[in-house]
Formats: structure tokens, sequence, C-alpha cells
């Protein structure tokens, strides 16, 4: 049964059932404990304060202002004090404070609600002329509020912060009272004047705090009170160049909100003069602390009307720094600054920042924090409001301006705008919808003469042509001029930038889509099928990468013969090398076993191609066969086989290998092929080496065999670690002179090793490249100044190495 308001009325009573002023302690302690009615128990209390006050023990007020539950409800802290100024003493009161301070048992709302007690014991005592409140005034001034003072400046930082957050408490008002304003200047006076010159930074930076804190301190008396806001004011001045760090760091952020406040009480010259420093000298100051500080202080100042025009001044100078400055935090101060103009009459962030300078920092930006508040705070520029029949062209104009002047920007731009809940899911795909109507129309007129396939099915709607876009009649904002149309090939890159920009957008929104939105997941899924289908005839243009991401996503019913041709473009490889790696990626991601077996099936061509043409039998291998167990006439049409058909699987794994993706990919789930792989090209490697040997090299393409070469070089340091190390270490050896430690310690390595590779037979491989190895190593210690060790070294422990009993004399083999 669902309760009604009427329902919870008795429920509310029920907490104060049996409540009289009689048995006040035990509704006291009641107010103590997290409960539903507790705050109607804390009210009730407050009201009957005079009679609760008289049937109260100190040890129970006592309690009441160290339980924060109690004192989290504003009736809870008057009555605590209440409770100060009638039943407790200051001194007992203060004393269990600064217990709880020194124990850790204080957090800071609960050091800040102490802060409030302390007020409004004051005003309580102060607001009553009764002779002995006015002495319980004086106590609270003498006894606490003094104490505090001393104790936030003095004390070491493990608990100075805290009392400087029991002092936050006495802010919790607006508009302070003439009265509280001299209580604060009488406390301070001594405090302040003897220690804002300290030597001790320490010192110096807690009584600076203080005085930005309460500023400005008002005497009662009117020549004192005019003596000493000038000696405020040119101290505030002072710590805007004070050399500690702190200090100008809270200079920087509560100076411009002071002005802000009392723009009218200050004097021109000294207004100009705190400007002037913060924007020329603080906004370029060493310190990024500073720096960040000199933007977040600038706020103060938006609402201030008097300020308007030296606002608007400095802020042309700051944005532009701001967004640009090499330090994270500063830039992203700046941004934060930019943002809250937002709904300012008067100023705009355009006026301050072109928009290509906003575009460029978000394509350089590397920060998201940062790339939030760029998006921020050009979200409005680039999404116009909904309207039925325009929004859509002008939304497409707008983002392929922003394509134009930036591909990274548009997509970062796209990637954050649903995460920061700037569009819902239907905006998002309206949004889609319009970029893909763009790149539809721009797409038609770049087809002519019925080069585009007639499209029967196309179910996106709203026919438009670049007539209809207007494409140069961008808003003034962005200052698009209309010139003389790019280059097709720009043309291209600017409908792919677009068409990136749709898909990230939609791979932001899919997950929600498939959890909640299923007819909005139709609609985006068939104008991705529709936009995929007019992306046919731009398989061998920059458009292909796109298409291919586009069929990654879409389910398969919807890819059609995507997959077939695809295929067919990786096996034939009838495609630029510029977009050939595209769609290897993309068969690797939806079946690396097919790309697998056609890498396989090209490696067994060329291994057969190659022991055909020397005329020796190639070992079997896991590539199936030896090569010369297939018939003559398939044999005369290996060896007419094209070069470029040759070398296709030595393309495909080197392609696979240059993505990071894929590469991982294949070495943890495909291990097993690599393997294969690599065995393959070893024989090919040794056929290559007889071909050289004899006149029949001539039948080879040199580009074959280094292409080979390579492949099986990569794979090679992929496999063996031990390879990449003798590699390294050759390259070691030939930078220059070593020492004599540096070579002994890399010949007891290669000793290891090459130990290692006798007792190991999978590790056959490595013994030439060790004894390429040790040649080098033997030919360093020929040139090392300690003759003796290093004739040593080649006598005992390489010379042993070179003369295995399997080795031939190579001592003319070209290092």
């Amino acid at each position: 049964m669902v309760a009604t308001k009427k329902d919870a009325v008795p429920q509310i009573s029920l907490a104060l059932t049996g409540y009289s002023t009689d048995n006040a302690e035990e509704f006291i302690q009641k107010a103590f404990v997290v409960d539903k009615g507790q705050k109607q128990i804390i009210k009730k209390l407050y009201q009957d304060r005079d009679e609760i006050a008289a049937n109260c023990s100190p040890e129970l007020a006592l309690q009441a202002v160290q339980t924060q539950s109690f004192l989290a409800c504003l009736e809870g802290r008057k009555l605590a004090a209440y409770f100060l100024i009638e039943i407790l003493e200051c001194e007992l009161f203060w004393n269990t404070v600064k217990t709880q301070i020194q124990t850790g048992k204080a957090n800071k709302v609960m050091c800040q609600y102490w802060g409030a007690v302390i007020l409004y014991a004051w005003k309580a005592a102060e607001m009553n002329p009764v002779e002995d409140d006015a002495i319980r005034k004086k106590d609270v001034e003498a006894l606490i509020v003094q104490d505090l003072f001393y104790c936030s400046v003095f004390l070491p930082k493990t608990y100075s912060h805290k009392f400087n957050w029991v002092l936050d408490g006495f802010l919790s008002e607006d508009e302070p009272t003439k009265r509280f304003n001299h209580m604060l200047f009488r406390s301070l006076l001594p405090l302040i004047w003897r220690n804002l010159d300290a030597p001790n930074e320490n010192v110096r930076t807690a009584v600076s705090h203080m005085l930005l804190k309460f500023y400005p301190l008002r005497a009662d008396d009117e020549f004192v009170d005019a003596d000493y806001m000038q000696k405020q004011n040119d101290a505030m001045l002072r710590m805007l160049m004070d050399d500690c760090l702190p200090i100008r760091v809270e200079a920087a952020k509560k100076i411009p909100f002071h002005l802000g406040l009392h723009w009218k009480d200050f004097p021109r010259n000294l207004i100009k003069n705190y400007l002037d420093t913060i924007v020329d000298k603080l906004s370029l100051d060493n310190a990024a602390e500073v720096r960040a500080a000199a933007y977040e202080g600038m706020e103060g100042l938006l609402k201030c009307g008097p300020a308007l025009n030296a606002t608007q001044h400095a802020l042309g100078i700051l944005a532009k720094r701001g967004i640009n400055d090499k330090t994270e935090k500063v830039r992203l101060a700046a941004f934060r600054l930019l943002n809250k103009l937002k709904g300012h009459r008067f100023i705009k962030y355009f006026d301050l920042v072109d928009m290509d300078d906003l575009l460029m920092r978000l394509d350089f930006e590397h920060s998201n924090s940062v790339q939030q508040e760029i998006v921020l705070l050009i979200f409005k520029s680039f999404s116009p409001k909904t309207i039925e029949g325009i929004d859509f062209a002008e939304r497409y104009k707008r983002i392929r301006f922003m394509c134009k002047k930036s591909r990274n920007a548009s997509l970062h731009f796209h990637r954050w705008i649903y995460r920061l809940k700037l569009v819902t899911v239907e905006q998002a795909v309206r949004h889609i919808r319009s970029m893909i109507i763009g790149v539809k129309a721009n797409i038609k007129n770049l087809l002519k003469d019925g080069a585009l396939p007639d499209q029967t099915n196309d179910d996106i709607g709203d026919e438009m042509t670049l007539e209809s876009l207007d494409l140069t009649g961008m808003t003034s904002l962005f200052g698009e001029q209309g010139a003389v149309g790019p280059v097709e090939d720009e043309k291209l890159m600017v409908i792919k930038h677009v068409l990136d920009s749709a898909i990230v957008l939609w791979i932001a929104i899919r997950p929600v889509l498939y959890d909640k939105y299923a007819n909005e997941n139709q609609q985006v899924i068939q104008i991705m099928a529709n936009i995929l289908q007019a992306l046919d005839p731009y398989s061998n243009t920059v458009l292909a990468d796109s298409a291919l991401t586009i069929a990654t996503y879409l389910p398969k019913e919807k890819v059609g013969r995507m997959y077939g041709k695809l295929l067919k473009i990786v096996e034939k490889g009838e495609i630029d090398d510029l977009y050939f790696a595209h769609y290897v990626e993309a068969l690797a991601n939806w079946d690396m076993n097919m790309l697998l077996e056609i890498v396989k099936n090209g490696l067994k061509k060329l291994r057969n191609f190659v022991a055909r043409t020397s005329g020796l039998p190639v070992m079997s291998t896991p590539m199936r066969t030896p090569a010369l167990a297939s018939p003559a006439r398939k044999r005369s049409r290996i060896i007419d086989s094209d070069p470029n058909e040759l070398s296709r699987p030595l393309k495909l794994i080197k392609t696979l290998l240059a993505s990071p993706t894929t590469a991982a990919h294949l070495k943890q789930q495909f291990g097993v092929h690599l393997k294969a792989f690599h065995k393959a090209l070893l024989d090919i490697r040794t056929a290559f080496g007889e071909l050289l040997k004899s006149d029949d090299w001539k039948n080879v393409d040199l580009k074959l065999m280094l292409s080979a070469y390579e492949t099986l070089t990569v794979i090679s340091l992929i496999m063996t670690p031990e390879e990449v190390f003798l590699r390294s270490s050759n390259l070691h050896l030939e930078c220059g002179k070593l020492s004599i430690c540096v070579l002994s310690r890399l010949s007891r390595i290669l000793i290891k090793l090459a130990s290692n590779a006798e007792e190991n037979p999978g590790l056959d491989s490595l013994k030439e490249p060790i004894k390429k190895a040790v040649k080098r190593l033997c030919t360093a210690l020929e040139f090392c100044e300690e003759e003796q060790e290093a004739n040593a070294l080649i006598e005992d422990k390489l010379k042993p190495l070179l003369t295995d009993r399997n080795e031939q004399d190579d001592s003319d083999d070209d290092l």
C-alpha cells in the first residue's frame, strides 16, 4: 500500500509522543540518535529552549555540542549555542573542541559546525543587554575567538588547518553584521599586523589567508577604519608578489572576488594595480598553481556590473594565453572560466577566442578533462535547436565546418557529447541522421552520369542535394567564405571525417540503443546499412576505412555481400597499398582463420616457386607436402607466377604485425600459425641461398627475396627474444669503444647462450647469429685498451665458440 501525505502525519507525532519539558533530558538523548523523527525533536527542543535549558545537565549539553548528527540541523546548532551561553562554561567547551581536534576525531564538517555554534553563541549574547550575557560575550571573544585565531596561525599545519575549518563556520552567513565585523577587527588587530610581514613563511601564510578570508576588517571608529582599510589594501597588493607560493595563489583567487563584491569601495588606481599584476605577471608566473589561480580568481568579477569593461579587457588577454598553456591544470582553469561566461549578457566566449583556435586546441588536447570543458564550451555552437526540416542541413553545415578545420576535434566532440549528457539518445540519433543525409548528398553530387547504383530502398528520406544544403552559407560565427571548391580528394576527406564523426557518436550510444531503445536502434542500423551501400563504389578511396568500420558494427544480415568483396580484395590484392591495410585489419577482426588460411596457401605457393626455380627439394614443413610433389604442368604454372601474387602472403604478414591490435591478437590466440610461417620462411631463405650460388637467381625478383627475408626477421624477433638481444648486442658493439668490464660481461652472456643452443635442438636457428655476435665481440676486444685481459678472453673463451666441429672456414664472410 502506498503511503499518502495524510499517513505521514501520525509518524511525525509518534516521535514526540510523551514530550514534556519536565522530561527534557530523555528527548535530548533521543535527538542524538539518527532516526526519522530526529529533526522534529530538535526543532521542538529549540522552540522550548528556555525551559529545556533549565532542565538540562551540563554533561548532556556538552554531549550535544559533540554530536555531529545533532549539529547537522540548523536548529541543533542554534540550540547548542544557547547551551553554550546558558549552561556550559566557555573554557570547558573550547577545551573539549581542542581535544577533539588534537585526537583526530573531528572532520571538516564537524569543525564548521563548531564555528557556526561559536558565531551563534556570540550573537545570542551580543543581542541580549542583560549584564550576565555581556559577560558571556566577552568570554566568547576572549576565551574562544581569540584563542581560535592564534591556534589557526601558530600551531603546526597538522592542527592549524582544522582550526581554519572552524573559522569557515564564521562565514556561514552571506552578510555579516557590522558588530560582528567590529569583533573580528578587535580580535585580529594585534595578530595580523604583527605577523603579516613575519620571516616565517608558515606564519605569514596563515595570517595572509586570514586577512583574505575576512576582508574587509572594519573598525567602529571612522578614522581608524579608513587608516586600516588602506593598510589592508596595500597588504593585499604585496601578497600578489610575495615570495611564498601559497600566498600568491590565495591572493590571486581571493582579490578578484573581493573586487567584485566591493568594487565601488576600491580606489581606481588600486584596482588597476591589482588587475595589472594578475593579468600581466601572475598569469605568466613560473608556478603553474599561480597561473591557474589567476584564472580561477577572475570568476569573481563576472557578476560585477561596474567591472564589465575591465573584466572584458582582462579576459581578452587571459583567454588566448590560458587555453594554450603548457600545463594541463592551467588550461583546465582557463576553459572553466570561459564556460562561466555562458548566459552572460555582454561577454561572449567567441569574442575572446577564435573558433579556429578552440578547434585546434581540441585537436591537440590529450587531457580528457580539458577535452570535456572544450566540448561543453562549443556544444551549442555546433548543435542548433531542433527545428523540423531545417536543423538537418544546419547541423551538417556546422559539423562539416568543424571537420574541415580539424578531424580530431570533430571526433573528440562526438565522443563526449553523449557521455556529458549534452544530448539524449533521441537527439543523438537525429544528429547522426543529419550527418548521414549530408554525406549521401555529397556522394551523389560527386558521382554523376549514373555512376551511382540505383538505390530503391532508401529509408533515410529527405532527399537533399548540395544546393539545398547551401554549404557555403555558414553562419557568421564561423566565418567560412564561399570560395572555389576543393579538389575531389579533399572533398572525400571531408566526407570521411563527417562520416567518422557519425560512427563515433553511434558507437558511444550503441550499448544504450541495444538495451533500451529498440526503435531508435533499428533506425540507426538502417541508416548505416544504406550509407554502406552508397559507399560501395568508393572501395579504393579513403572512404574504405569508414565503410569497413560501419560493416564491423552492423548485424551480419545487414552487411550483405561485403564479406565476399572483402575476401576477394585480400586474396587478389586489386587495390592501392594505401588502403589495403584497412581490408586486412577488417578481415582479421571478422575471420582471422580465413585470413591465416590465405597466408598459408600463399606461402606454400612461394615455397614451391623457390624450390622449383632452384631445382632442389625442400623438406616437408607444417605447410603440408614437399614442393616437388606437384605435377609437371602445375610446376610450370608456378614458375610463371606473378611476383605481386607471390609477395602477397609476405605483405599480409607484415600488415598484420604492423597493427598493434591485430599483432597482439595474432600472438596471443594464433601463435602456432606464427611458428608455421617461421618454419616455412626458413626453408624459403635456405632455397634463396642456394639460388644465389647459381645463375638461377636471375629468374627471381630481388624485391621478393628481400621482402621474404624482412618478414622472416620480423617473425624471428617476435618469437625469439634471444635474437633481439643478439641484434641489439651487434649494434652496441659497432657504436664505439667499450670497456673491458662491459665486453667481458657480454662474453659471459654469449657463452651461456651458446651452451643453451647446443643443448636445445629448438634453438638451432640461433647458432649462426651467436657466432656472428662472437666475431664482432672479438673485433671489439682487439681495440680494447686492456690488451692482456682482452687477448686472454679471446683465446680462452671466445675462440672455442668459433671452432665447432661442424663449422667450416668462413673467415672471408662479410660481417
